[in-house]
């Protein structure tokens, strides 16, 4: 059984135009309120095969998570197992949780439905343990309530609010109002005393929209507190440290940075404004933006960077910088500071032209790395992301080219994509993790950048710092045909079957009867009228062996490739049927014989129902 949200759907705030703020910009520096959006830029068209490129590439990490580990928090793809990532031997499915609005924006719509399902069956917070606040915020509730704006189903939100209230007691419990770092789940007993910046203050929107939704200003007021008491001890200089002591108040680390652990916190102060409206907090981030550029900026060897100082002289403390921090570029540009955004990325993007993947930090007076590792991390293709869709300047698609074409090369495995230990390898030496992020932030800001999704608003919208959608979802219908079936022969009433369950490339296609496996399960997406065909156990596509175009010519799945022997145009009988049409050879899938195990081979179109299949939903 799967839900049926169908008929309801006929990491950063993404702005091509100030749009919900109407906030106009002065060369450098902070504009009023006028009611017109500041940024109106003209932008490129969208591209279908690197689109459908990385839907595809989805799609294999996807189906490799649903085959080898489903319902735990994340895929180790070339161990083929999977580990938890908030408590130890329980899953919460984070990744699927990471990954409901980015299969809805993908329009994968059979696979959110199956999603939401175990959200409805499989999901428990009632946990007798002790979990970090900062990721789950973000995280989970936030994954669960950009799913509840993709589809409206009210059990996701239910869910949130019942997680949001778990948590709460590490605000309610605080002294100061800024949050302990672990809380239990089941007891609200705290933990966890100093609080880096990130974890303090990177909640607001998450927990102000579950304020909103519910109707309770009790997430938003516990938010909003916490971000105060941290606003309210910040130096003479209008810097704040690294880290907080929540009982006393006191500064533990009086290191001033962009860097992590401070790095969202001050994109959630522009955030409370973006999404929420909060005038005040734009005057939190606005006091401390300039003090941010005025001490903590500087020009290096003709680039700009963001050095570490005390927070209370100004004195130098370091010159590395963290990839990260990569997102500030786009922060910048958001809050008005336009040029500084783009420098900044100029800067990075200089930085790594001598890499084959971002480095997990650098210093930034020589560009020596300050690891051999990259953790799958999405900073600087979300703040390209970002600078494209205000300034329109192709230079940050490319950009974002670079690190897909470079994620592929370097960071692809059997089973999808893997974080790597060492760039430097030839082969790269693999981590063997994909992290839920991975679904929630990379895979969306590529889909974005290129295939243009009518799914999503491209001027008003707004993304956390997990890339959760808030704001932006335009519940539309996807294209036809589209959605995860089971395709039942006419002639046989048995079903298109990958033989033997294959994983491998050249696995031969066949009519089985029917019983319900994965490799017999199709996830069909369909662009400008092409339709793919993937097979839900293996990840690979439908496709005529050899590229051939002969009659009798089998069947066969394959890793995508873009060709189009690869593509399909599904024809209507009228009456409920469909023929496959492949757009290379121009001839049809059809069953050899009526014998279970007959081959599937392309024909020219006919008359027989041995060339008819049925989509029946999985």
């Amino acid at each position: 059984m799967t839900t049926e949200f169908g008929a309801r759907i006929s990491r950063r705030t993404l702005l091509r135009a100030a749009a919900g703020t109407g906030l106009a910009l002065s060369a450098g520096g902070f504009g009023a309120l006028d009611g017109q959006p500041a940024f109106a830029a003209t932008l490129g068209p969208p591209n279908p095969v690197l689109a459908n490129d990385v839907r595809q590439e989805f799609l294999t990490a996807w189906t490799s998570y649903r085959r080898l580990t489903w319902g735990r928090d994340e895929l180790h793809p070339v161990s083929g197992t999977g580990s938890e990532f908030f408590i130890p031997g329980t899953p919460l499915g984070l990744t699927i949780v990471e990954s409901l609005d980015t299969l809805y924006l993908m329009e994968l719509d059979g696979e959110l439905a199956h999603a939401i399902d175990w959200v409805h069956t499989d999901l428990n917070f009632n946990r007798n343990a002790s979990v970090g606040v900062f990721e789950t915020i973000i995280r989970m509730v936030g994954g669960l309530l950009s799913g509840y704006h993709a589809t409206g189903d009210a059990g996701l939100l239910a869910k949130a609010k019942d997680l949001g209230d778990r948590l709460l007691p590490a605000f309610t419990k605080s002294p100061t109002g800024a949050p302990y770092r672990y809380v239990n789940l089941q007891s609200g007993a705290v933990s966890g005393n100093l609080t880096p910046l990130a974890e303090v203050g990177s909640n607001i929107t998450e927990l102000g929209w579950l304020s909103q939704l519910t109707g309770d200003p009790k997430y938003l007021n516990a938010a909003k507190k916490a971000l105060r008491a941290v606003y309210d001890r910040r130096s003479p200089l209008n810097l704040l440290g690294t880290t907080i002591n929540v009982d006393t108040g006191a500064w533990t680390d009086t290191t001033a940075r962009v860097d992590p652990p401070v790095d969202s916190f001050y994109e959630y102060l522009w955030d409370a404004y973006q999404f929420l409206g909060d005038t005040e907090i734009r005057g939190w981030y606005q006091t401390l933006t300039t003090a941010i550029l005025q001490r903590l900026g500087e020009t290096y060897n003709g680039r700009l960077w963001f050095k570490s100082v005390n927070m209370n002289t100004g004195a130098l403390v370091g010159r590395s910088q963290s990839e990260l921090t990569a997102f500030y570029a786009g922060l910048l540009a958001q809050g008005g500071n336009v040029a500084e955004g783009e420098s900044y990325h100029n800067s990075w993007a200089a930085a790594l032209a001598g890499f084959r993947l971002p480095p997990e930090g650098i210093n930034y007076t020589n560009f020596a790395a300050l690891s051999s590792g990259y953790e799958l991390r999405p900073e600087y293709v979300d703040s390209a992301l970002n600078l494209w869709l205000i300034t329109g300047k192709e230079v940050y698609r490319d950009r974002g080219l670079w690190l897909w074409n470079a994620q592929k090369s370097y960071c692809k495995v059997t089973n999808g994509y893997s974080t790597v230990s060492n760039m430097n390898a030839t082969p790269t030496s693999k981590g063997d993790l994909t992290p839920g992020y991975w679904y929630s932030e990379n895979m969306k800001y590529f889909w974005l950048l290129w295939s243009g999704s009518p799914r999503f608003n491209y001027t008003t919208n707004y993304l956390t710092t997990e890339g959760n959608v808030f704001r932006g979802i335009n519940r539309v219908a996807p294209p036809a045909v589209s959605g995860t079936y089971n395709l039942i022969n006419r002639a046989t009433a048995g079903a298109m079957d990958v033989s033997g369950s294959s994983l491998s490339d050249g696995g031969p296609v066949i009519g089985w009867v029917a019983h319900g496996g994965l490799n017999q399960q199709w996830i069909l997406t369909t662009t400008g009228g092409n339709t793919l065909l993937t097979d839900r156990r293996s990840g690979k596509v439908l496709q005529v062996s050899g590229s051939s175009t002969a009659d009798g010519a089998a069947l066969v799945q394959w890793a995508h490739n873009g060709s189009s022997t690869q593509q399909w145009t599904l024809q209507s009988t009228g009456d409920g049927y469909y023929r496959l049409v492949n757009r290379s050879s121009g001839k049809v899938a059809q069953l050899a014989s009526t014998a279970n195990g007959a081959a599937v081979v392309q024909q020219p179109t006919g008359t027989s129902t041995s060339q008819q299949w049925q989509l029946v939903k999985s």
